[in-house]
């Protein structure tokens, strides 16, 4: 969350079996959901203190364009 790229982990999913597979759909999906509200809410709260939507899209690696497109 500080910034700096996760380490690489070994994920396959091919290898797990797939009551496993079933079994994480639903928590990786709230952990998307959340991830995304907050995400949403740290670029309203940067466009209420007048933030560029070039300095917004900078850090996401992504074009003024697409920021806003995404979160305007």
């Amino acid at each position: 969350m500080d910034g700096a790229k996760a380490l690489p982990r070994a994920f396959d999913p091919s290898t797990w079996p797939t009551d496993r597979l079933l079994a994480v759909l639903q928590p990786l999906d709230v952990t998307l959901e959340a991830y995304r509200e907050h995400l949403s809410e740290v670029v309203g709260e940067l466009r209420g203190r007048k933030v560029s939507w070039s300095q917004i899209a900078a850090p996401l690696r992504v074009s003024r364009q697409a920021a806003w497109e995404r979160f305007g």
